[in-house]
């Protein structure tokens, strides 16, 4: 049922923040959009454990090319959106009152969608209608919230490689990460340095 060609980078330490990373490269001459249909969307949304297996197949089975085609829509704008907000915060300036607006309707919207519901021991949130094609909407504007409100701003970070753009939450102890990873952008940083150098003294 779920496709291995859909794969995407966990560098984030957030789902929110893998979320912006599915445009892989970003600051590259070969940028590489990842969520390119509405099944790549459930399948990140289904890789980062927001829905589970049964509900990324009906959801893909319910929902129609042309609402699809909105969601996903929607979806990249909601993403794009996101980013600014957090580059805004990242050079500590403040995000714009349009990002701020879509990121903060889409949080209205997805707690209109949720209803508390009770069992013998706890309360929790579930969706009214769980098969509702913006369903991937609603699950990344409860992440976003979750990163934006939850979490110190100060612990976000892009990544310091020039030609990366990837964003993570810096969950180190002294707060120190650079990089999204030190096998990919560390590691071509430390090559790049160890050739300038020898290059110099050559």
């Amino acid at each position: 049922m779920f496709i291995k060609k859909y794969s995407f980078e966990w560098e984030g330490s957030h789902p929110a923040a893998d979320f912006v990373n599915t445009f892989g490269d970003r600051l590259s001459s070969n940028p590489l959009e990842r969520l390119d249909s509405y099944e790549a969307l459930i399948e990140f949304i289904r890789q980062s454990h927001l829905i589970d297996n049964n509900t990324a197949a009906r959801l893909l089975k319910s929902t129609n090319t042309q609402t699809a085609s909105e969601v996903l829509s929607e979806a990249l704008q909601l993403r794009e959106a996101l980013l600014a907000i957090l580059i805004a915060l990242h050079s500590g300036k403040n995000p714009s009152v349009e990002d701020i607006s879509r990121i903060g309707n889409w949080f209205q919207l997805a707690q209109e969608a949720r209803r508390l519901t009770i069992s013998a021991s706890h309360l929790t949130w579930t969706w009214r209608d769980p098969n509702e094609p913006a369903r991937p909407l609603w699950e990344l504007a409860i992440a976003i919230e979750s990163l934006l409100l939850s979490i110190d701003l100060r612990r976000i970070r892009k990544c310091a490689a020039d030609d990366c753009g990837f964003i993570f939450v810096d969950n180190s102890r002294a707060g120190s990460r650079r990089w999204c990873s030190m096998t990919a952008c560390g590691n071509r940083n430390k090559v790049r340095k160890f050739r300038s150098f020898h290059h110099k003294t050559d």
